[in-house]
């Protein structure tokens, strides 16, 4: 009996120890890697407006819509799949040794986009702008907007598992005013309109 479990255990050691010793050797595709990803706000546009009396539990609000455009980068040699993307402009963003803190945000939203989408895969070296819309409430505070911060991150995996992160970017967003309830803020478009159907990378840039 003792012998058996002497051989047991053997067997159990010498696999362990096969295993560790085949992490070094597979290092490129260990999961334990981080990567990274580069992420900029390139276009904000805000517009806010006053929803009627009439409309059913929405009556004497006031609505912000928005556009928002990052450029994503993958700054590594994988594929990197894009995952989770949270973003926010606000009056007042201070960053944390974990994180964040955001105060009168105008826009705050977090997307977990589609797995197993090839649209959604970053090959090495690839930058690619992402839209995205939403509506929320604002505040009386919105009519004095100009100067803003953006707090931005993205992360993703490699086809292999391993963690891609932008960890948190931190910006400053200077709107330019339109008319009283429309800002702008622009680093890409310029004279060039551009046209998107639902969020996600399908923005077509008219030449």
């Amino acid at each position: 009996m003792l012998r058996k479990s002497f051989i047991l255990y053997s067997v159990i050691a010498l696999s362990l120890g096969a295993f560790v010793a085949a992490v070094p050797l597979r290092s490129n595709f260990s999961v334990l890697n981080k990567y990274d990803v580069q992420v900029d706000v390139v276009y904000v546009y805000l517009r806010a407006y006053n929803v009627t009396e009439e409309a059913p539990g929405l009556g004497c609000l006031t609505m912000v819509s928005y556009v928002v455009v990052l450029n994503i980068t993958n700054l590594t040699d994988q594929m990197i799949e894009m995952r989770d993307i949270t973003v926010s402009v606000a009056k007042t963003v201070i960053p944390k040794a974990n994180g964040v803190t955001i105060y009168d945000s105008v826009v705050s939203l977090y997307r977990y986009l589609p797995q197993d989408d090839f649209t959604y895969f970053w090959q090495p070296g690839v930058s690619r702008l992402l839209v995205l819309t939403g509506v929320r409430e604002t505040s009386d505070y919105y009519s004095s907007l100009s100067d803003l911060k953006s707090a931005l991150e993205v992360e993703g995996r490699t086809e292999e598992g391993a963690f891609a992160t932008s960890h948190w970017v931190i910006k400053p967003v200077k709107l330019e005013v339109l008319s009283p309830g429309e800002r702008v803020y622009d680093t890409i478009f310029g004279t060039h309109l551009f046209d998107f159907t639902d969020d996600g990378v399908g923005l077509m840039i008219e030449r």
